[in-house]
C-alpha cells in the first residue's frame, strides 16, 4: 500500500506544468532596461505598422523575437549618439506617425484595447516614434558625408 502512495504522489508531482514568464530583463542599454514584454509589444507595433489603414482588427498574438531585441537596442544606441551630437528632439515632427498608427486600427475600441492590453500609453509611442526619427535623421546624415560620388565617376557611369 505504501508503494502504490508513493508511486501515485510522484505522478502527481510529475505532472507538467505550463509556466509562462510574465516579465525579465531581455537588455540593458546604459541606465536603458529592456524587457522580454518590451520587446514582444515592439514585435506586436511593427506588425501593425506594416498593414493598411484601418485593417488591424484583431490584436496581434507575438512571442520573443531576438531580431526586434537587436533592432530596440540599435534604436537606442543611434538615439544616444544622435544627441550626444546634436539635438534633433526639436527638429522632429511625429505627429503624423502617432496620427498614422491609430490609423491603421478599424475601430478606435481596437487602437485603446491594444494599448490598454500592451500597457502602452501616448507618451510610450511618443518616445518609440521620436526615437526612430531623431535615428534616420542622424544616420541620414552621417551618411550625407560619407558617401560622395566624385566628377569622374558621374562621367564613367553616363
Amino acid at each position: 500500500m505504501k508503494i502504490f502512495i508513493i508511486i501515485a504522489v510522484i505522478f502527481l508531482l510529475n505532472k507538467t506544468c505550463n509556466a509562462k514568464i510574465i516579465d525579465g530583463l531581455a537588455a540593458k542599454v546604459g541606465d536603458r532596461v529592456i524587457t522580454i514584454k518590451e520587446v514582444i509589444t515592439e514585435y506586436k507595433i511593427a506588425n501593425i505598422l506594416q498593414q493598411r489603414k484601418k485593417t488591424v482588427r484583431d490584436l496581434p498574438e507575438a512571442s520573443f523575437s531576438r531580431d526586434t531585441l537587436d533592432q530596440i537596442i540599435n534604436r537606442e544606441l543611434i538615439y544616444r549618439e544622435a544627441i550626444n551630437v546634436k539635438s534633433f528632439s526639436a527638429q522632429v515632427d511625429i505627429f503624423e506617425e502617432m496620427v498614422g498608427f491609430e490609423e491603421k486600427f478599424s475601430y478606435p475600441e481596437i487602437f485603446s484595447s491594444f494599448m490598454n492590453k500592451e500597457g502602452l500609453s501616448a507618451d510610450h509611442l511618443a518616445d518609440r516614434f521620436l526615437k526612430i526619427s531623431v535615428g534616420s535623421a542622424y544616420l541620414a546624415e552621417k551618411l550625407a558625408n560619407i558617401v560622395s560620388v566624385s566628377l569622374k565617376d558621374v562621367e564613367n557611369y553616363y
